[in-house]
Parts: structure tokens; sequence; C-alpha cells
């Protein structure tokens, strides 16, 4: 992913958004394939969907998996919908997608040093 094409990073996470989430998504040297899917919910039916692809390198299955994993987060449309505006706002907020990019590891280890230095500061 190109640091241009990025809307926002932390630096260990990139974030952008697409419309209408895509399975499979090849690029030149490899593909992304979903790994997991759910449900979000804060009350009694789904307010979104979270999916998860990991990056393969190669061009054909099974290609070699890598740490890179996206985070694909999109509304329901069922719960979200425009009735008063139109079809055309439904139809685009049922297909816009939130992407979080980032290397399984480099989280992992920024988590692990961030605990260890709370740890240090609080034996002071």
């Amino acid at each position: 992913m190109s640091k241009d094409s990025c809307e926002y990073s932390t630096g260990e996470k990139w974030f952008f958004n697409t419309v209408a989430p895509n399975d499979n998504v090849f690029t030149g040297d490899g593909y992304w394939t979903p790994t997991s899917a759910k449900a979000i919910y804060t009350g009694g039916q789904a307010d979104g969907y979270k999916k998860e692809f990991i990056y393969h390198r190669g061009t054909e299955h099974p290609g070699k998996r890598t740490n890179w994993c996206i985070y694909q987060f999109r509304l329901n449309p069922d719960v979200y919908v425009a009735n008063a505006i139109g079809n055309t706002v439904e139809y685009k907020i049922s297909s816009i997608v939130a992407c979080m990019v980032f290397r399984k590891e480099a989280v992992v280890q920024s988590n692990r040093r961030k605990r260890k230095r709370e740890k240090e500061l609080m034996s002071f």
C-alpha cells in the first residue's frame, strides 16, 4: 500500500475507505482472502459488520500467508436507512466500507512495548 493512497496513518495502522466490500482481491504479487466475518451488535440487531482479510504472496492458492491484515467495517443498511432522503443516499451508506490495514506482529510488539513502559513508570 502506498502512503499516497492512505487517508490516515498512525505509523503501524493505515486507514482508508472504499465502496462495496470485495472478496478475494488480487494485486500484482498476491491476493487478499477473507478469514472471518462477524456482525457487530450494540442492541437487538446488527449495527454493522466486520470482515478480516489476510494477504497471501503468490498468484495461485495456496500462496504464502503473510502477517498483513485488513479489517473491513460497514454499516447494516437495514438499520441505517435514509428513508427521507431517498435511495441514492441509502445506497451510498450501505456501500461505504472503512478499512484498517496493519501487520499483526507489529501491533502485538507495539502493545508489548507499551505495557513494558507502563510497568516501568509504575515501578517509580
